[in-house]
């Protein structure tokens, strides 16, 4: 995990699926909406002070993720550790009832969607409160049968509010900063 301003922050432990700190180089701060420090399993802002950089430091940098504690590790590093990196607070995902949650795509959601059709990369982007946009790039067209089975996974995913829309733009939009995004909010 790293960023543009701080380099990195966190490297995955190969003993488990969590991250550790790279406390050496970089203050990471996990911080609750009142600003003080979130305990095991509450998740937070990123905040960065990177160590390195005397010229022109940084302190306490809102990097503008969100990251969950974890437990100290068992595997014996003794750094700290994010459970989860949870991604931009600006794509989360708006419920048509008002309220708000992480999009959370994991591996097997992603590969239960690749199961289905010929996808070469795909997307989701939140255009309204009620209506989420597949945007696919596939091998070929889709049949009616593979396109309602994407829709069908999308709405057990997300949840049945939500009118699930497929389109297949020539590329998929990409942030000012070149990175992708699976899932995108527009709200």
């Amino acid at each position: 995990y790293s960023t543009r301003e701080a380099g990195y922050l966190a490297l995955q432990c190969p003993a488990a699926e969590h991250y550790h700190l790279q406390s050496e180089s970089v203050l990471v701060e996990i911080l609750d909406a009142a600003g003080h420090a979130c305990a095991p399993g509450e998740t937070g802002r990123v905040v960065v002070t990177p160590l390195h950089n005397l010229a022109m430091p940084l302190v306490r940098y809102d990097v503008g993720d969100y990251a969950q504690v974890g437990e100290a590790c068992p595997c014996g590093r003794g750094l700290p550790v994010l459970r989860r990196i949870l991604g931009r607070r600006q794509n989360m995902l708006h419920l048509p009832d008002g309220s708000e949650r992480w999009p959370l795509l994991s591996s097997s959601d992603i590969g239960k969607l690749l199961a289905l059709a010929p996808i070469r990369q795909y997307q989701f982007v939140q255009t309204h409160r009620d209506r989420i946009e597949v945007r696919l790039q596939t091998a070929r067209s889709l049949t009616d049968e593979e396109a309602r089975a994407i829709v069908g996974q999308v709405r057990t995913k997300f949840g049945d509010g939500f009118r699930v829309e497929l389109a297949f733009p020539k590329e998929l939009a990409r942030t000012a900063a070149g990175k992708f995004e699976d899932f995108v909010s527009l709200l």
